[in-house]
């Protein structure tokens, strides 16, 4: 169960954002319940992180019942630290490494509906980067090359989709994406773009979501 005062700071958190006007980007906390929403449209029983940083997604993300939660990094001082953090999560699989290489091997013991959270990116010298500033592009080829799997991406930081640094330009992927397959759509928002079946697109819009519902938060 989460603390009283690490609920009161996320509600706060999210009120104030809201009162704010919605700016982008949004708090971890607004990022955290839209992954929550994908989770719970999708079913999805496994969570993959790129890009742990001090762990606190994939925290947050092992409230939820039933979910394996698997998060990689690249620079072996935030995993280190990370680890402190999710030693308590026996949910919680850390890898340390470069995701464009990890997930090839990772992706195969993953079940279907499988909610990635793609975050994988140099943000300064605090965090570590690999041959680009981001490796997302090559996160997004391989995740997206059996549909039949239908995957959740959920690709952050879209504000950066800027076409430079090893990052795609939103336009084009936005396009290259929704020319995969027509039983799949990409939809933009809380500074993400979001990938994911028709299907669960359709449970997302029609499922009635409270805050309070989130297991971080219970």
């Amino acid at each position: 169960m989460v603390d009283k005062w690490s609920r009161m700071y996320a509600y706060r958190s999210i009120a104030d954002w809201a009162l704010d006007g919605s700016p982008v980007p949004p708090p971890q906390t607004v990022k955290v319940l839209w992954l929550d929403r994908m989770r719970q449209a999708a079913g999805s029983t496994a969570f993959v992180e790129t890009g742990t940083l001090a762990g606190t997604t994939s925290a947050m993300m092992s409230f939820c019942d039933g979910l394996a939660v698997h998060t990689i990094e690249i620079d072996e001082r935030q995993f280190v630290r990370a680890k402190e953090k999710l030693a308590e999560r026996p949910n919680v699989t850390q890898h340390l490494g470069n995701s464009a290489v990890i997930l090839p091997e990772l992706v195969p013991t993953l079940p279907d509906r499988t909610l990635f959270w793609l975050d994988a990116h140099c943000s300064g010298d605090h965090t570590g980067q690999a041959e680009t500033k981001s490796v997302l592009t090559q996160e997004v080829a391989l995740l997206t090359t059996d549909l039949t799997r239908e995957f959740v991406l959920v690709l952050d930081d879209a504000r950066s989709f800027n076409g430079r640094a090893g990052y795609p330009h939103l336009d084009d992927l936005l396009a290259s994406l929704r020319g995969l397959s027509d039983t799949y759509d990409a939809r933009t928002g809380h500074d993400a773009v979001t990938y994911a079946p028709k299907s669960v697109w359709a449970a997302f819009d029609a499922a009635q979501y409270s805050v309070n519902s989130a297991p971080f938060l219970a």
